[in-house]
């Protein structure tokens, strides 16, 4: 089988001493629409975070496309993977495509615009 899209192993994962995650498994699939489910403070957000290198988990190990997290630099990271959070919320003047282009911010040259690479993807 195919390594997945990214794994948490069992992962804890802590704010300020409280637990978030604790032990937690997950492989996500590639080519797969995966949701989580849960009520609030279940941990649904901490995974995402954990996944994109935005928190850091206290045990356990975040791969991301085979490769464990801590292997991958900063911008490499953003460039693979885009994450849009519920909050805060988006500008009402703010266009889908400009949202969406965001996305793209790392994948760009210092103070250049979107390219039509990234008006295709």
């Amino acid at each position: 089988m195919a390594d997945p899209l990214a794994r948490l192993a069992a992962v804890t994962a802590r704010y300020d001493g409280t637990t978030a995650l604790d032990g937690v498994n997950l492989d996500l699939p590639e080519g797969r629409i995966t949701a989580f489910c849960g009520p609030n403070g279940s941990g649904k957000s901490t995974a995402l975070r954990l996944m994109r290198g935005l928190h850091r988990a206290a045990s356990g190990e975040v791969q991301v496309a085979g490769r464990p997290l801590l292997d991958w630099s900063s911008g490499d990271l953003a460039r693979a993977v885009a994450m849009l959070s519920q909050t805060p919320e988006v500008p009402p003047e703010l266009r889908v495509e400009d949202l969406v282009m965001l996305g793209r911010f790392a994948h760009r040259g210092r103070f250049a615009g979107p390219s039509s690479a990234d008006r295709e993807a």
